[in-house]
């Protein structure tokens, strides 16, 4: 089955209830990150609740059913949807270059982040605990804000800054810029 909102086809339900919270809280690009960090702090469950109501999503249709009845969705995937949108924050431009190897420093990977119009030349390195980003300690990568990491520090108060998910962003950068596969790369 396919889920249509707004005239596009989704694959999946999350999906089109991700696209749903996007539409909602950017107003389709109208409204700023920064107002959008602002209704965010509300919760995934209010806003999902106002979205709803707003849109109408669960009154009954000429045929018996609402929006989402027709679409086998309830509240809980429109719940789901505004989560994932506040967890990743799609609306935040993160620009991560490909990450790139020195063969003097095995094990680790270097590439530039630009975010809110700054440049941080990060270092990546293998995550030190299993349970960092779901990786083992033998691969994956992921970044360190410790004593000598300056810019990834400065990335890190930069995301607290603009109230995002530290986490969700290092996994984001870490995919966008190839890191575990330049550090691959610097041990072979």
């Amino acid at each position: 089955m396919a889920y249509e909102f707004q005239s596009t086809l989704f694959p999946t339900s999350r999906e089109m209830c991700e696209a749903i919270a996007h539409e909602w809280l950017t107003a389709g690009g109208m409204n700023s990150q920064a107002a959008v960090s602002e209704f965010v702090a509300g919760g995934a469950e209010a806003l999902a609740n106002e979205c709803i109501a707003d849109w109408g999503l669960d009154e009954i249709d000429e045929n018996g059913k609402s929006w989402m009845a027709a679409r086998e969705i309830d509240r809980t995937d429109i719940v789901a949807g505004f989560a994932s949108f506040i967890e990743n924050r799609p609306d935040v431009k993160i620009d991560a270059e490909a990450a790139d190897w020195i063969p003097e420093q095995p094990g680790v990977a270097y590439g530039d982040v630009t975010f809110a119009g700054e440049t941080y030349s990060i270092q990546y390195s293998r995550p030190r605990n299993q349970s960092h980003i779901g990786q083992s300690l033998l691969d994956g990568a992921t970044i360190h804000c410790d004593e000598g990491h300056d810019d990834n520090t400065k990335f890190l108060a930069a995301i607290d800054a603009a109230g995002l998910d530290w986490n969700a962003v290092v996994k984001r950068v870490v995919i966008a810029s190839r890191a575990a596969d330049a550090i691959d790369k610097s041990l072979i």
